[in-house]
């Protein structure tokens, strides 16, 4: 299986164990994108013109139903 790491934030009350995570495969269910705030000292400063962040509302382990190989 072909893996790609990025990263996310989870909103609307998802959770994931870390733990429990491991080794398993999770498919998003639904998202939005938004701009990437910049920060410094808490203070906002703009919005960053490359940053994108996912903003995930819905994620849902995959189930695999018969032999893996």
């Amino acid at each position: 299986m072909d893996m790609v790491e990025i990263d996310l934030t989870l909103v609307g009350g998802e959770t994931i164990d870390e733990v429990e995570a491991i080794n398993k495969s999770y498919h998003i269910d639904n998202f939005n994108v938004a701009l990437d705030a910049n920060m410094r000292a808490g203070n906002f400063t703009g919005y960053s013109p490359t940053g994108l962040k996912i903003l995930v509302t819905a994620i849902a382990e995959t189930k695999t139903v018969g032999k893996q190989s």
